[in-house]
């Protein structure tokens, strides 16, 4: 596929499971966008939990994975159910009273800090320890979170690897020319934010579910019971189980969304809402071609959702309040109709 970010900015890349995009974010201004993940791409749910349990397959039974926020946290949950080990997720939420948690930084990032934390301290002992994500680069995420866990015998998994530190379903490299944070910034400041998606709304339909959280530990037992929620979800929806219904969750929130999206059908498509600022282009060769922008389910904070629009049948499944403005957008931007599943 022809690339604009290659053609009009010099970026390349040797890793084919990815697109390149470009992000708001002085930091690092590309954006590997996966074809595998789920998240900024909406991509058929089977592509995306065979690609879990591929990487599941690489890394020691029983492990105590950990997957980072937020792009990783569904990834990370399907490693932990391939090699039948437990699991836990760095948040950017805020945190319950009854955890004590370890802060670290992901340096690059729009938002850095984070923090890890779980109910069960044995689960960090409880096998060897697997840190997940979906693209690394340098490692120094996964050393940060490893140093302040003082488990320094750690792996690393991760669907694409550019930097020669971790187990991965592809190696590959990216090659960044002078002066692209500059370029990237000017691009930027040309480019406006979406603004709020408009237009005629298909009906929304409402499912009440209990909130549902991974960050603080997970077992293979919990996973059992959540399995037999996402079936009794998807019988609910009155959707087709094909490619025309894309089943959206929302930031950290993943892995009961793309369950629901199985339980539906393999072709059910599956992405998810993001804080992860990045430039729209509806341009061919650019794999971001819209967004809906709205406050954060969470935080309040400036979030996204890219590529909804064109999709018959929009499903949202959040563990917190989606706000108003998101489930507006999506009721606008799903063809016949839209669906929350979320805590009412």
């Amino acid at each position: 596929m022809r690339s604009w970010v290659t053609e009009h900015l010099g970026v390349t890349t040797t890793a084919r499971s990815v697109e390149l995009g470009l992000r708001r974010n002085p930091r690092r201004s590309h954006l590997l966008v996966s074809r595998l993940l789920g998240k900024h791409l909406p991509v058929a749910v089977s592509d995306v939990l065979d690609a879990g349990r591929a990487l599941g397959s690489l890394v020691p039974p029983g492990a105590m994975v950990v997957g980072f926020a937020e792009t990783a946290t569904g990834l990370g949950h399907a490693v932990a159910a391939a090699c039948g080990g437990t699991y836990a997720h760095t948040t950017r939420r805020p945190l319950p009273p009854d955890v004590v948690p370890v802060r670290f930084l992901e340096e690059h990032s729009h938002a850095a800090e984070q923090a890890f934390a779980v109910r069960d301290p044995d689960l960090l002992t409880s096998g060897p320890l697997v840190l997940v994500d979906d693209e690394v680069s340098t490692g120094r995420t996964a050393a940060n979170l490893a140093r302040a866990l003082g488990r320094p015998d750690h792996l690393l998994a991760a669907l694409l690897d550019t930097s020669g530190t971790a187990l991965a379903l592809e190696h590959g490299a990216v090659s960044l020319p002078a002066g692209l944070g500059e370029r990237v910034a000017s691009l930027a400041a040309e480019t406006p934010v979406p603004p709020p998606f408009s237009g005629p709304a298909a009906p929304v339909t409402w499912y009440d579910v209990d909130p549902v959280t991974t960050a603080f530990g997970w077992t293979t037992g919990d996973d059992a019971a959540l399995h037999k929620t996402a079936a009794e979800i998807a019988a609910a929806l009155p959707v087709p189980g094909d490619a025309t219904t894309l089943v959206l969750g929302d930031e950290e929130h993943l892995w009961l969304p793309q369950l629901v999206a199985a339980a539906l059908g393999p072709d059910v498509r599956t992405s998810s809402t993001t804080r992860s600022p990045a430039i729209v282009l509806d341009v061919d060769g650019y794999p971001l071609r819209s967004a809906l922008s709205f406050p954060s389910s969470y935080s309040g904070d400036p979030a996204f959702a890219y590529n909804v629009r064109g999709f018959d049948h929009v499903v949202l499944v959040s563990d917190g309040r989606p706000s108003a403005s998101l489930v507006q957008q999506i009721a606008c931007a799903a063809g016949f109709s839209a669906h929350v599943v979320a805590p009412c």
